[in-house]
């Protein structure tokens, strides 16, 4: 038998309380038949779709004898008012709106009314650098005083025509090739993160020595200088060069300045590109500028009123500043208070956006979850998320580099734990894993071959003498550059002094924190 279809439920829950009410109203005002808002009530109030609890309370409304038309037809009416809620928030919108009135003039023969309307779109989409769109309307135009006989009107606009046409060919090549070339580097940052593999750091160089790469297109369009400058900016973070990365950063955000309108039409790149400022910050540690920029970016609501009316904006600015303040919160040992708004605004926030929080995202927020928990020497806690990371590596397959992380971290939890013959019985089915992927780094050979003796050690002296060995080969492995990026996803020489000095781990980070920054 046929499952029911979850797509009615799943978009009226995707909808925000001011969405719902424009529906309601959208409605009335085009006298849709009231049992279409009892059946929206129905399905709203369901946490699950439940098909024949719907049937059942709706039985004596007539509509479940064609429930499945019905849905679809619901469907079809929100989506409608979707449509005209948001048809003023992209402007492309607006010129299929004018192109589809400007049809009907014609048809009705009112050229004249026609004109202006299509002078506005094609200004319109001149201003937006929608370039088909423009092509299109000037070959109505065309059309349109063809059949007002105006024959030399007819022959200007011809040249025209063929002018945006060559334009518009170039420009889209152009943005086409960007796209491919960006869309090959984007895929490495989310599948790697950090690039270590040789094939995949001679690739990315490969790209950049292109000819597309060598100066900004400053007199092209908007999205290839914007590809540009996106493609430098994640090849600066895949080589960790965040300093390089917020001048490519700084650049994009004074590219939108600089085209207004593109700010509007493109606000989820805008925001994306606000957020960036505030990550890259809190990957630099300067964390003097980053209350400043914190406090700037929880006002940005204000700055931008459409982030109101998109979740997926809204999901934006929280995953950045949260996760921005978490790692600040981590990195000056300040665990119990990154503790409590994981428990009190992140977890629940991340619920709550469950449908639109990205992968990269969730592995990020992940990780801290279970170094926090680790630091309060919650390691139970702290193993059911580096868990929930080996499960969410197993369905994507990406970020590499916190799935090895995670392996090593499940040892050390164990070892933690005081789960000897855990450790025993895992430990060589991780090492065999690890030196089966390409590149095994001597750092993660290292911290494996401690954890393989921990079993054995039965003498406290034995277990100090085996990690104060551990700290100084983890010491010369830092001033290796691609070893200490595999390093820096956890605080080990901390976590080994806590183990020699039998002080808690949270309170050397702290300290270190204090001497690092000044505090």
């Amino acid at each position: 038998m046929k499952r029911p279809s979850p797509k009615l439920h799943e978009l009226i829950k995707s909808m925000t309380k001011s969405e719902k009410r424009y529906f309601k109203q959208f409605t009335k005002i085009h006298g849709s038949d009231k049992k279409y808002t009892m059946l929206f009530d129905a399905i709203e109030k369901q946490d699950q779709y439940d098909e024949e609890e719907l049937k059942q309370q709706l039985q004596e409304s007539g509509i479940i004898k064609h429930l499945s038309s019905e849905k679809n037809y619901l469907y079809q009416l929100i989506l409608k008012a979707l449509n005209t809620c948001y048809s003023d928030i992209k402007v492309e919108t607006e010129i299929l709106e004018y192109r589809k009135t400007i049809e009907i003039l014609k048809l009705k023969g009112l050229y004249q009314h026609a004109i202006p309307l299509l002078e506005k779109a094609k200004k319109k989409s001149a201003e937006h650098e929608l370039h088909e769109h423009l092509q299109q309307l000037t070959k109505k135009e065309i059309e349109l005083y063809r059949y007002m006989w105006d024959f030399d009107k007819v022959e200007e606009i011809e040249g025209e025509y063929n002018k945006i046409k060559h334009q518009h060919v170039q420009n889209a090549e152009l943005e086409d090739q960007y796209r491919q070339l960006n869309n090959s580097v984007y895929n490495k940052m989310m599948r790697y993160h950090i690039v270590r593999q040789p094939h995949v750091l001679d690739s990315l160089e490969q790209q950049a020595g292109r000819d597309l790469y060598q100066s900004e297109p400053l007199n092209e369009t908007f999205t290839a200088r914007k590809s540009f400058l996106t493609f430098w900016l994640v090849y600066h973070y895949l080589k960790q060069d965040y300093n390089a990365c917020l001048t490519y950063n700084n650049r994009l955000l004074a590219l939108f300045d600089q085209y207004p309108k593109q700010k509007r039409e493109r606000i989820k790149d805008y925001v994306k590109a606000l957020t960036n400022e505030v990550t890259l910050q809190t990957r630099l540690k300067t964390y003097g500028q980053l209350k400043d920029t914190l406090d700037w970016a929880q006002n940005i609501k204000e700055q931008l009123p459409l982030t109101k009316r998109f979740p997926e904006l809204r999901y934006e600015l929280f995953q950045a500043i949260h996760k921005t303040n978490l790692v600040r919160l981590t990195d000056l040992g300040q665990f119990q208070k990154a503790r409590q708004i994981w428990e009190n605004e992140v977890e629940p926030g991340l619920s709550y956006f469950t449908d639109i929080v990205k992968v990269s995202d969730k592995m990020d927020f992940l990780t801290l979850a279970h170094q926090i928990y680790f630091a309060n020497e919650a390691f139970e806690q702290s193993l059911h998320y580096v868990n929930q990371l080996l499960e969410e590596f197993t369905k994507t397959q990406v970020r590499y580099d916190l799935f090895s992380y995670c392996k090593i971290m499940v040892l050390i939890i164990h070892y933690e734990l005081d789960n000897r013959i855990m450790v025993a019985n895992s430990i060589t089915s991780t090492y065999r894993y690890l030196k089966r992927k390409e590149n095994m780094m001597k750092s993660e050979q290292t911290l494996l071959r401690f954890l393989r003796k921990t079993p054995d050690i039965v003498t406290t002296q034995d277990e100090l003498a085996h990690l104060k060995e551990l700290r100084q080969e983890i010491l010369e492995l830092r001033k290796d550059p691609q070893e200490l990026l595999m390093l820096e996803h956890f605080n080990y020489i901390d976590w080994i002094d806590s183990k020699l000095t039998n002080r808690p781990f949270a309170n050397i980070v702290r300290e270190g924190a204090l001497q690092r920054y000044q505090l």
